[in-house]
């Protein structure tokens, strides 16, 4: 008799436990974002990156992470479907693979530009940025600035960069300043890479977005569809959904540099 009522107290105690955790994951979904932004805020108040609240134009900036990948092409037609635009973060490794490919290189370059999507440099290979020597960051942004002014700066306002695993040090606006880069982080983080539930990812972005903000999504065949609902969801509020660059020309920011254009 003892030890069932000891083994129900365990299970109470153990069920409990699962309810708190479930739901600190849940409310995380919502605030990660600002609790990161307040953490980089005091550690590097350089890293931020946003645009006017009080724009004129209610939009948002939306950016795809780790392209090009096999969702690329079907995240494209759902921009031009839903009259978007967006920025493609491109992995320097990915886009040289495709230079290999000289019948589809071209065309994917032309499929990217067509509607107006711009593109911004990730970085060469999906290592942490952070863990990098100096002489490492640099070779990494290099090659990859390399591949994307083969052609595919044309709709580019400004030189976008986004550091792989986010966060940024001190050391690397020296080497982004050297190459005329812009770091764009974001204000919104979806957890589309690591839990790849339509429903899931809705849940936790739509509570969050304002206006002037900086979405982070990632290019992946399973962020196809809640991608799409979310566009349609936000332009029925009245939101226009844009790249970067798209977005600096809707909305000031005082993180723009007037000469950053290529």
């Amino acid at each position: 008799m003892e030890l069932s009522k000891t083994i129900r107290i365990y299970l109470v105690a153990f069920l409990i436990l699962l309810i708190v955790t479930l739901i600190i994951v849940s409310l995380s979904a919502f605030f990660q974002s600002q609790w990161l932004m307040y953490f980089l805020e005091v550690r590097n108040p350089d890293a931020l990156f946003y645009f006017d609240r009080n724009c004129k134009t209610k939009a948002i900036a939306l950016t795809f992470d780790d392209s090009p990948s096999g969702g690329t092409k079907y995240l494209l037609q759902v921009l031009k479907r839903n009259n978007a635009t967006a920025t493609f973060f491109m992995l320097g490794n990915k886009l040289q693979m495709l230079k290999g490919s000289y019948r589809y290189y071209p065309k994917f370059r032309e499929d990217i530009l067509r509607n107006g999507n711009d593109v911004g440099n990730h970085m060469f290979n999906k290592f942490a940025a952070y863990k990098m020597t100096m002489e490492e960051f640099e070779e990494q942004v290099k090659k990859t600035d390399a591949l994307l002014k083969l052609g595919y700066l044309q709709n580019n306002k400004y030189n976008w960069f986004r550091p792989a695993s986010f966060f940024p040090l001190g050391y690397m606006y020296e080497i982004l300043d050297k190459y005329n880069y812009t770091m764009a982080l974001g204000t919104v983080h979806s957890f589309d890479f690591q839990i790849r539930n339509t429903q899931y990812n809705l849940f936790s972005l739509l509570g969050r977005i304002k206006p002037g903000d900086i979405i982070i999504c990632h290019d992946t065949l399973e962020t196809i569809e809640y991608i799409e609902q979310m566009i349609i969801y936000l332009k029925h509020q009245g939101y226009k959904v844009l790249s970067l660059s798209d977005m600096s020309k809707k909305c000031s920011s005082p993180f723009l540099k007037q000469n950053n254009g290529f």
